[in-house]
């Protein structure tokens, strides 16, 4: 299955955040030949996801910082930040943002970046996220809305024609 190869590829990369979606699209889908593996590829990850909490990206590495709630996360969430430090007592990395602030955050929301594509793809997301949140129900909106909604195996060909409206 397609789910299942794309989930070994990311494995590869180390996006297991990535991997994680594609084993639960494969769970999802109810695919008896493929469950059993996808299940226990994503126990794996889960005990990967568990190693890496214990304080195992690397000072140095890059990271995209997601997934923060209050008023001040929010304001630093999607941008990329270095690992200056772990501090195991309070189970938080020390990030260095681009403009010089330091904040300690939670592993779940660090994801390592892997490479300059791979930040290009965290990006995209954010900017369909961000566009799916808006008010109005413009096309790139309703666009932005339709793929953040769909799952990754049905994401196998999309096609935007452009049109212009008469004027």
């Amino acid at each position: 299955r397609k789910c299942m190869a794309r989930a070994h590829h990311y494995m590869e990369l180390g996006r297991f955040a990535e991997a994680e979606v594609n084993l639960q699209n494969c769970i999802d889908t109810a695919d008896p030949m493929h469950a059993p593996l996808a299940k226990n590829l994503l126990e794996w990850l889960w005990q990967e996801k568990k190693q890496q909490s214990a304080g195992t990206i690397s000072v140095g590495a890059r990271v995209f910082i997601h997934g923060l709630v209050s008023h001040s996360g929010k304001l630093i969430n999607h941008q990329v930040g270095i690992i200056i430090s772990y501090d195991g007592q309070a189970g938080r990395y020390g990030v260095q943002l681009a403009n010089k602030e330091r904040k300690c955050i939670k592993p779940d929301n660090l994801m390592v970046v892997t490479s300059a594509e791979h930040l290009q793809e965290l990006q995209a997301q954010h900017a369909i996220e961000a566009s799916a949140m808006q008010q109005e129900q413009d096309v790139n909106s309703q666009i932005s809305r339709a793929l953040s909604q769909s799952k990754a195996s049905d994401m196998e060909q999309i096609y935007v024609y452009p049109f212009m409206r008469a004027s």
